[in-house]
């Protein structure tokens, strides 16, 4: 297998969520309101159903020219973010901020494997080079490139060798979305979509993840490391 004939290599995010089979978009959304469902009682629900559309008629009315400033043009994208942040900003005001980080962080670990799985290159498709590093490595690479093109991140590569490499990520539209709309903590459930698709897809690729800091966190930096935890390919 040639590098280029990886699933959605060069493409970013956006083009790729394009590509995300319809069914597959509403097995997630149903999967997401049904964890919602098992978590609040009828009366809370029922403040949740009632009270969400105004919430986002009350973010659709933010200015997010700033977030646009890098270059994002993706209405789409925007209007995923206005409904995840009124969906968590409408938890937080009916069960607090610590349950609904608790919802919203089930919902990452149980809906965003699904999604990546039709993004990402297939881990078999990896082992089919001499080098699943390498390639996993060149892949990510030109994928980010082209996210930095359509505004979705800013990031510097501050180590690239053989056995690792780190990406910080200095901007992010999706924590400059939800800071924008006020509702800065719905970013940290979706920083926690990569903790919980990483350790599993790289199971058997001979490659490890790590992260010890997101902009969701309130830190400087997203720290995205990867290394070979298998060091002796032919």
């Amino acid at each position: 297998m040639k590098i280029h004939n990886l699933r959605h290599y060069g493409k970013s995010l956006l083009e790729m969520m394009e590509d995300v089979p319809p069914e597959i978009i509403k097995e997630i959304s149903d999967l997401s309101f049904n964890l919602i469902e098992k978590h609040l009682n009828s009366d809370e629900l029922g403040i949740f159903i009632t009270s969400l559309s105004m919430a986002k008629e009350r973010l659709l009315k933010k200015n997010l020219t700033k977030v646009s400033e890098k270059g994002l043009k993706s209405k789409k994208f925007i209007n995923q973010q206005i409904e995840w942040a009124a969906s968590f900003s409408t938890a937080v005001k009916i069960i607090g901020k610590e349950k609904a980080l608790k919802i919203f962080r089930e919902i990452s670990e149980k809906t965003y494997p699904i999604l990546f799985f039709y993004m990402f290159p297939k881990p078999e498709d990896l082992n089919e080079f001499a080098d699943p590093f390498k390639a996993f490595k060149d892949w990510f690479l030109t994928m980010m490139g082209a996210n930095k093109k359509v505004g979705l991140f800013d990031y510097k590569i501050v180590v690239n060798n053989n056995d690792m490499f780190q990406m910080d990520c200095i901007w992010c539209a999706w924590h400059e979305t939800y800071k924008y709309l006020g509702a800065k903590d719905a970013c940290i459930p979706i920083c926690y979509a990569d903790d919980a698709f990483y350790p599993d897809y790289f199971q058997k690729t001979g490659i490890k993840y790590n992260r010890t800091k997101t902009l969701g966190w309130g830190n400087a930096i997203c720290d995205f490391r990867f290394e070979r935890s298998v060091k002796d390919f032919n």
